[in-house]
C-alpha cells in the first residue's frame, strides 16, 4: 500500500514537472543500496510519465530495510515531495538504502523419548517462547508418569518457557495392576493381583469344593506365565456325576441298572419284576425309592421270605380248608368253624390229642398242622307223655334221644 502511494504521488510530481518544462529531458533516480542487492535506475520522460511506478525495496541478508535517505549518512529522510526539488534542480538524484541488523531469533528442540510408548513429535520453537505439554503417550500395560529430564529419570521436566539448548526428555511409566480372577459360574473363588508382565510363578489352581453332584474336571485355560495387560478369568469346569440306580436279587444278580445324576426325579422309574424263586416268594424291596436321585449310587435288593405251609387236619371232623402257604407271619386265614356230628368244635390245636391250644395266629417259619379239637355232645333225657283222652292211665316214658321205644 505504501509503494503504490509513493508511485501515485509520483506520478503527479512528474506530470507536474513535465507541464512546467517544454523540452523532454529524461529524469533519473539512482539507488545506492549501502551493501543490498543491486537496483537498476529509474528513468522518467514525457513518454513515460503517465505510467505507474514503484520505488524498490532491496533486500540485504541479515538485515530489515528502513527506506531510502537522500545522503549516506542517513540524516535526510527521501520523501516523495522531495523529488519535485530534485528534478527541478537536476536530471536526476541518488537515494540511498538504510539498514538495520535483522533481528536473530534462535530457536531448539525438545526431543520425546516415549521408552517404548507411542511416539510423540518433537518440539521446535524460539528460545524463552512459552511451551505446554504434549498429548501423554501410551504404552500398552502401564500408565504414564510423566516426563523427565534425564534417562535415569530423577528430575521431572517442567514445561513453562523453550530451553535455549536442544533438549531430549523421557518419559516415565508405572505398570498397571491387573488381576487373576478363579471363579465358578456363580461366585469368585479368589484373585491375586499382578503388575503388567510380572511372573506368576508359584500362582497354582485353587482348592474348590464342587457343588453336591458335581466333580473338577479341570479350568477353562492356563494360568499365564506372565501378566497381560488385561485381567484374566479362569472358571472352574465341572461335570456331572454318574450314580447308579442299581436292583438286585438277593443272591447279588444285577436286575436292572440306570444312570442318573444327582436331583434327578426317580418317582416316575418303573421297578423291575422280581425273579421267582423255588420256595420263596418275594415280599418287598429293601429300600423305598427316594423321590430324587441322591449324591451316590444306589442298590435296592428284592427280598424273598421262605414260602412255609400250615395244614388243617379237621380230626375226624370236615373242613373247607385242607392247607394254606405264605411266608412266614403271614395271617392264617380261617373259614368257618370245622363240623362234626356229635361233636362240638373247640378250637384248634398244635397236637392231635388235643393238648396245646393253637398259640400263633401267623405262618410260622417252618410248615405246621393244626388239628380240630373237638368235645363230644351227650344229650339229656326226654320225657314222652301220654294224653289218655278218657282211658286208663299210660306213665310216661324216660330215655335218651334216639333209643328205641320198643326198648321201653
Amino acid at each position: 500500500m505504501k509503494k503504490t502511494l509513493y508511485a501515485l504521488l509520483l506520478l503527479l510530481v512528474l506530470t507536474a514537472a513535465s507541464c512546467g518544462k517544454d523540452d523532454e529531458v529524461d529524469k533519473t533516480i539512482r539507488f545506492n543500496t549501502m551493501g543490498g542487492e543491486t537496483i537498476d535506475p529509474i528513468v522518467y520522460n514525457l513518454d513515460n510519465i503517465n505510467d505507474s511506478h514503484d520505488l524498490p525495496t532491496p533486500i540485504r541478508d541479515g538485515f530489515v530495510f528502513v527506506g531510502w535517505y537522500h545522503d549516506q549518512a542517513m540524516t535526510d529522510p527521501f520523501e516523495v515531495l522531495n523529488l519535485v526539488d530534485i528534478f527541478i534542480e537536476g536530471d536526476e538524484t541518488t537515494l540511498y538504502a538504510k539498514w538495520e541488523p535483522e533481528a536473530v531469533i534462535e530457536t531448539s528442540t525438545i526431543t520425546f523419548n516415549a521408552n517404548g510408548g507411542t511416539n510423540v513429535a518433537a518440539i521446535t520453537a524460539d528460545v524463552g517462547s512459552a511451551i505446554t505439554a504434549p498429548a501423554n503417550p501410551t504404552k500398552l500395560g502401564y500408565t504414564f508418569a510423566g516426563w523427565y529430564a534425564d534417562a535415569g529419570l530423577s528430575t521431572v521436566f517442567v514445561f513453562s518457557v523453550m530451553p535455549e539448548t536442544d533438549t531430549t526428555v523421557y518419559a516415565k511409566w508405572e505398570p498397571l495392576t491387573f488381576q487373576i480372577i478363579f471363579r465358578d459360574d456363580d461366585s469368585v473363588i479368589s484373585s491375586h493381583d499382578f503388575d503388567y508382565n510380572a511372573s506368576t510363578a508359584g500362582l497354582s489352581y485353587p482348592a474348590y469344593e464342587p457343588p453336591t453332584g458335581f466333580e473338577v474336571s479341570g479350568w477353562s485355560s492356563d494360568i499365564p506365565a506372565t501378566m497381560p495387560a488385561s485381567d484374566v478369568t479362569i472358571t472352574v469346569v465341572l461335570e456331572e456325576i454318574d450314580y447308579t440306580l442299581t436292583f438286585e436279587d438277593d443272591q447279588g444278580l444285577v436286575l436292572q441298572e440306570t444312570i442318573y445324576h444327582y436331583g434327578d426325579g426317580l418317582t416316575n422309574h418303573v421297578f423291575p419284576k422280581a425273579p421267582e424263586k423255588e420256595g420263596y416268594q418275594f415280599t418287598e424291596w429293601s429300600n423305598d425309592l427316594p423321590e430324587t436321585m441322591p449324591a451316590s449310587d444306589l442298590v435296592i435288593i428284592a427280598i424273598y421270605d421262605q414260602v412255609v405251609w400250615i395244614y388243617f387236619d379237621a380230626n375226624g371232623g370236615t373242613y373247607e380248608i385242607t392247607r394254606m402257604s405264605g411266608t412266614p407271619g403271614t395271617l392264617i386265614y380261617f373259614e368257618d368253624d370245622p363240623v362234626r356230628e356229635g361233636y362240638q368244635f373247640i378250637g384248634w390245636f398244635e397236637d392231635i390229642e388235643q393238648t396245646i391250644p393253637l398259640s400263633y395266629e401267623v405262618l410260622q417259619e417252618m410248615d405246621t398242622t393244626i388239628y380240630a379239637g373237638w368235645e363230644e355232645i351227650i344229650p339229656d333225657d326226654v320225657t314222652l307223655t301220654f294224653e289218655e283222652n278218657g282211658g286208663t292211665h299210660v306213665p310216661d316214658l324216660i330215655a335218651l334221644p334216639g333209643t328205641p321205644i320198643s326198648e321201653l
